[in-house]
């Protein structure tokens, strides 16, 4: 996978805009960036689109800008021309892909049938646009691709709605997704930027799904840390789970044997994505105590703590929805 996708994917989710004039490009990238998605596609579909990429990528270079509905050549040529860093095409058409190549540039074409992403892997494509999303099967119909091309990385694109990011995200086999929520056609044909720089912001929390999963405190030892967790099964009629580090009163208490990390205890915090969340919170200062990292069976990252705490809480990440 190439850089691009890969800051894709660390983004998560990429706003699609339908451009009416060219002029929009610069203050629409301006509004999703302030609002922590520096990332559009903008939709070839309409004679703005192309002038809007170019708007778009000469006010922000560092920005990434992309070309959606390249459905020819032609239409590759003139998204690099325009400075597009990716385009991406409803279905997979060997003249795209070779022009696409031949210029530099990532091309993700969308692919909903498993002859579709069987032909994708044939040329050498490992991340395919799952398009239309919501029309073609949503969610179920993702699951079951991912059974024969586990090697595939998907991008849902179509008909997603905000209250479906968790879920496409949570899908270890999910690059990133795009919708056009944030940037809907009345809020761009009236300028309305704030409200676009708020819905990004919105979504940027929906990406993470970042919520308290439980509190850790700490025992003088293994004895005083079953007391403990009795404690609170007595009084609350909590179910007790013993372990042999900690033990929990039901989900949202962990009592250590012992010293919890963090002068007043731990609080765990749960991602959709624990690698995601991290470069989220690298990129806002945040620092890892690597020698804390806790890997799943299969080598993957699924906890790690933050360096510093806060009001006296060690605080560490928690992979959830695998």
């Amino acid at each position: 996978m190439n850089s691009i996708l890969e800051d894709i994917g660390i983004t998560g989710v990429v706003p699609e805009v339908v451009a009416d004039a060219a002029t929009d490009g610069a203050a629409l990238l301006a509004a999703l960036s302030d609002g922590g998605l520096p990332v559009a596609e903008f939709s070839v579909r309409t004679p703005a689109g192309v002038d809007a990429i170019r708007a778009a990528s000469a006010s922000a270079p560092d920005a990434t800008v992309g070309a959606a509905d390249v459905t020819n050549a032609q239409q590759v040529d003139a998204a690099v021309d325009a400075g597009a860093r990716f385009v991406s095409s409803p279905g997979l058409d060997e003249a795209i892909l070779d022009r696409a190549r031949a210029r530099g540039v990532t091309l993700v074409p969308g692919c909903v049938m498993p002859s579709d992403v069987m032909r994708a892997v044939t040329f050498g494509l490992d991340v395919v646009r799952f398009s239309p999303a919501e029309v073609a099967g949503g969610i179920a119909l993702l699951k079951a691709l991912e059974v024969d091309f586990p090697q595939v990385r998907f991008w849902p694109a179509g008909g997603i709605e905000p209250s479906m990011v968790c879920q496409y995200l949570a899908d270890r086999q999910v690059l990133a997704l795009s919708g056009s929520w944030m940037t809907r056609p009345d809020l761009v044909r009236a300028r309305n930027w704030s409200a676009v720089t708020a819905l990004a912001q919105d979504t940027v929390r929906a990406v993470h799904g970042f919520e308290v999963v439980h509190i850790g405190v700490s025992s003088a030892d293994s004895a005083d840390a079953d007391s403990i967790a009795r404690r609170f099964g007595f009084l609350f009629g909590f179910d007790v789970q013993m372990g042999n580090s900690s033990n929990f009163a039901s989900t949202g208490i962990e009592v250590m044997k012992g010293q919890s990390r963090g002068q007043m205890g731990h609080i765990a915090i749960a991602t959709t994505n624990i690698s995601r969340a991290m470069s989220y919170l690298s990129r806002r200062g945040v620092e890892f105590v690597p020698e804390s990292e806790k890997l799943a069976p299969d080598g993957s990252l699924k906890a790690i703590y933050l360096a510093d705490e806060v009001a006296g809480f060690a605080l560490h990440l928690l992979q959830v929805g695998r």
